[in-house]
Parts: structure tokens; C-alpha cells; sequence
């Protein structure tokens, strides 16, 4: 018997399975699947992550939350979908795809459901080993990968670069709502002004070495070349609210920035235009959940 043969098999056996947009209504009920099923992630995280990504409005005709397969009144799977207009098109970020064992069998049924009436560009970040093969199979492809852990607070050069807080700034109404819903969903923005003019910034808290050592996790910026100029000012910033390092997703080293690129990782996937650069991780799953 082979592999589709013995998948229909099992599907058959199977209880009635019906896949479907997910509604605010279904979030405690997800938020508690993943909780149980996804390793280092407790149930209030996924129920504070998921309070967040209600809080965004999705550009019209497309889904607020994403799809969830259901089996007798309750979720067995899941596929989150972060939704936003971009210059150029729209965006969909893939992630906290999941499906119980035993239900394995309707996995792609799920993904297929949540990308075949997308219009735009469809990302992945990050995506599990198990999954690329996938997401390679239905037309996506690798367009970046790279992160470089600095520590801006040994940059020596001072710039003529500055920052401020973007509330007192003047500002485009499309960058202030870009800091207004990135603020929102638990990020620091602030706005850099540079010889090029101003750009907002945008940064999130994670944690590495087992959740032990604070850093901060770039999320937006318009160039690295304004990033690097702002290295003194940033540093300072950061390390005021307990964050030494800064973590940049990039397919280079930084200059005069100190630090250690890994080039394998954080890779990021797309099927579909407008492709994000690798230095914008606006509307994704590190912005609202965050890594």
C-alpha cells in the first residue's frame, strides 16, 4: 500500500473533520491545542499572543485569525495566518501550523485551504524542518536567512544620528500607524531621524540561552545602512530597559556594529509578491507573539 493509498485509509477511519476560518470565539480553545501540543509555550502565552493578533485588522476578504480543521466540536488543527496590506500587495505570514497525530493525514488539506484563495505574497518564518518540504512543494522558496547578534553598546564612533519617541515626532500617517499597531502588539518603536531623513524603528524583547539572557529582536527598519549610523543612540536605548543585545535579520555582517552572524539562521520562505526584505518582520509571528 503506498503512502496516498494508506492516508486515504486512515482519513476514513476518522471522524467527520470540517475545516474552516477561525472566529474570535475558537481563540481559548486553540490557544489551549498549542499550549498543549507546542513545546516551551504555556497556555497564556498563546491566549496573550492571540489577544494581540485580534487587536489587527486584515486587509478586506481576507482572515483575521487564519484556518483550524475541527473534529466533533473541538480543534484538532491549526493554521494561524497574519494578514496586511504592503506597498505593492498584500502579505500573509504563515505560522503556528499544527495537527494532531491523528489527524496527520488532513495536514496539507489545512495548508491547501489557507493559501489557494490568497492573492499576494504568503511568508513563512522560520518554518519547522518538517515543513519545508511542504511549503517547497505548493511554490515557495527560501529568499533570505541570516541573523547577527551585535552588542551596539562597544560601537565607539558617535553619529549624527538620533532618536526619539515617535509619539512627539512628525511623521507620515502610514509610518505612525505602523508604530501604532506594532506598539500595540507589545513592540518599542521610536523614530530615527538621519542625514536621509526619518524612518521608524522597530524592536521587540525576546530570549536566548533558555530563556536566561534579555535581548532585543529587530523587527523593522527601512535601511542598515541608518541602523548602523544609529548604533550609539540604540545601544543606549536599549540597555536603559534591560536589553544589551540586538539581534538583526540580515544576509550580512553589520558594520561597526560588534558581533556574530549566523547565516543558517532565521530563514524565511515566499510564494508569491511582494517579497518582504529580509529586514522588515513587520505583521509576522515575531512582532505579535514574538521568538
Amino acid at each position: 500500500m503506498d503512502r496516498a493509498t494508506m492516508q486515504l485509509v486512515v482519513a476514513d477511519r476518522l471522524p467527520n473533520v470540517v475545516c474552516r476560518l477561525i472566529g474570535e470565539a475558537d481563540l481559548p480553545a486553540i490557544a489551549k491545542l498549542l499550549a498543549f501540543n507546542v513545546a516551551g509555550r504555556n497556555f497564556s502565552w498563546w491566549r496573550a499572543g492571540l489577544a494581540r493578533l485580534a487587536l489587527h485588522q486584515p486587509p478586506e476578504g481576507y482572515p483575521r485569525f487564519g484556518y483550524m480543521l475541527e473534529a466533533e466540536g473541538r480543534p484538532v488543527g491549526v493554521h494561524l495566518l497574519i494578514c496586511s496590506s504592503q506597498p505593492g500587495g498584500v502579505r500573509c505570514n504563515a505560522s503556528s501550523w499544527f495537527v494532531r497525530e491523528e489527524f496527520r493525514p488532513f495536514a496539507t488539506m489545512l495548508m491547501l485551504r489557507a493559501t489557494r484563495q490568497l492573492r499576494g505574497a504568503y511568508v513563512n518564518l522560520d518554518p519547522g524542518r518538517k515543513a519545508v518540504p511542504i511549503i517547497e512543494a505548493l511554490g515557495s522558496r527560501k529568499i533570505s536567512q541570516g541573523l547577527y547578534a551585535a552588542a551596539p553598546l562597544f560601537t565607539r564612533k558617535s553619529c549624527d544620528v538620533h532618536i526619539e519617541a515617535w509619539q512627539d515626532a512628525r511623521l507620515p500617517e502610514a509610518d505612525r500607524r505602523l508604530l501604532m499597531d506594532h506598539t500595540a502588539f507589545g513592540c518599542l518603536g521610536v523614530w530615527c531621524h538621519g542625514r536621509d531623513g526619518g524612518q521608524p524603528l522597530i524592536f521587540r524583547r525576546r530570549w536566548m540561552i533558555k530563556r536566561h539572557l534579555p535581548c532585543a529582536q529587530l523587527i523593522y527598519c527601512r535601511s542598515l545602512e541608518t541602523l548602523e549610523a544609529a548604533a550609539p543612540s540604540i545601544a543606549r536605548m536599549l540597555a536603559s530597559l534591560g536589553m544589551p543585545l540586538l539581534l538583526i535579520p540580515t544576509d550580512r555582517p553589520l558594520r561597526r556594529m560588534p558581533g556574530r552572524f549566523f547565516p543558517a539562521k532565521l530563514p524565511v520562505y515566499c510564494r508569491g509578491e511582494p517579497a518582504p526584505p529580509v529586514r522588515d518582520l513587520t505583521y509576522t509571528y515575531a512582532a505579535v507573539f514574538g521568538m
